[in-house]
């Protein structure tokens, strides 16, 4: 072959002919596969597709025909990923676009306890059992998140059932320590554990004031509420049949001397009001007390909503009875607590049955 000038310009023209034609085929097949793992990997790109750069001269000049093949299977392949993607993700693969946008959350319709209670209609962050005893729907064990009995006071008021309803046996009145000693221990042990508190390190103080001193502060307030609702529903939700006419005996009309409890309208209650003799929280005990606290969310209920936090009175409750089951042997005896009914009194409970068709 003849190597004069014009045949080696003709070689490097076509050599250069090949290599753009090269150049041209590759950067369209690079662009396509960084658009596909863009569509795939990257759900929402922040800048243009079609602004990405073809890979350089020199990775150019370097691809043979087995690159090709690779680089078809390559195509291949992510295509098939990006398919299989559409797919799932419920759209149409022809009208699939690198670029998508992001939906806006939507409100929520329940409330955003997820699911934990069953009332609509309101975004209120509020503690899953007091929400539900303020909307009035409460879920299945709505009342014993609230309360949050431990087994040893279960089993107390389970004893104290059979007493009462199976052997006629009642509680002794008055009781060794009422409920309103009871609840003056309680705020008492309360203060002294604040002031405990103070005595540790300044950080540790920090930690336990800033979660109990607005609990604290409403100690005697909280006590007050529990002694105003239990005067009020006693005669009501907490006595059994067995317990009616004794306490009938002991609220005689206020003009009679031989009254020994005072009996309570619902505005007395709530607004305070004082009267002779005493309040029934000062006669009945620590047995009552839990009863109580069995039916404390329907209590709850009854005070106005401008009265007193109510998650208050549920912080106050759960500390309480914490308290109770630590000191129950201070405040209750099973053996000594209770005496047995005379065959009088018998009879005036069947006739107040018969009477109420109470069973």
């Amino acid at each position: 072959m003849d190597y004069n000038d014009e045949n080696v310009d003709r070689a490097n023209a076509q050599i250069r002919k090949a290599v753009r034609a090269q150049q041209e085929k590759v950067g369209r097949s690079h662009h396509r596969r960084r658009s596909q793992v863009r569509a795939v990997l990257v759900p929402y790109p922040s800048h243009d597709p079609e602004s990405v750069r073809p890979s350089s001269s020199k990775r150019i000049s370097s691809v043979s025909n087995k690159s090709e093949t690779s680089d078809s299977e390559t195509d291949s392949g992510l295509s098939k990923i990006t398919m299989k993607r559409a797919r799932k993700d419920g759209r149409d693969n022809s009208k699939s676009s690198p670029l998508r946008t992001r939906k806006k959350p939507g409100r929520r319709k329940n409330c955003l306890l997820r699911g934990s209670c069953n009332v609509p209609g309101n975004d209120r962050k509020t503690d899953k059992a007091v929400h539900c005893v303020l909307n009035r729907k409460a879920t299945k064990d709505s009342g014993a998140a609230l309360v949050s009995m431990p087994k040893k006071l279960v089993d107390v008021l389970n004893v104290d059932s059979n007493q009462v309803r199976t052997k006629l046996n009642v509680p002794r009145l008055p009781a060794s320590v009422s409920i309103s000693g009871i609840l003056k221990e309680y705020v008492i042990h309360m203060q002294q554990m604040c002031d405990e508190e103070n005595k540790k390190p300044r950080r540790e103080q920090q930690k336990f004031h800033e979660y109990w001193s607005p609990f604290l502060a409403c100690l005697p307030i909280c006590a007050d509420v529990i002694k105003d609702l239990i005067d009020f529903v006693l005669p009501r939700q907490i006595l059994y049949p067995a317990e009616i006419p004794r306490h009938l005996d002991l609220t005689l009309p206020m003009d009679s001397k031989c009254a020994v409890l005072r009996t309570l309208s619902h505005e007395d209650t709530l607004n305070g009001a004082e009267g002779d003799g005493m309040r029934p929280s000062d006669s009945y005990g620590f047995i009552h007390l839990l009863r109580f606290l069995m039916i404390l969310p329907e209590s709850v209920g009854m005070l106005p909503s401008n009265h007193i936090s109510r998650s208050l009175i549920t912080s106050f409750t759960r500390s309480l009875i914490v308290f109770l089951s630590e000191n129950m042997e201070k405040f209750f005896d099973i053996d000594n607590d209770y005496e047995t009914i005379t065959p009088t009194y018998r009879k005036r409970i069947k006739v107040l049955k018969e009477e109420t068709g109470i069973p």
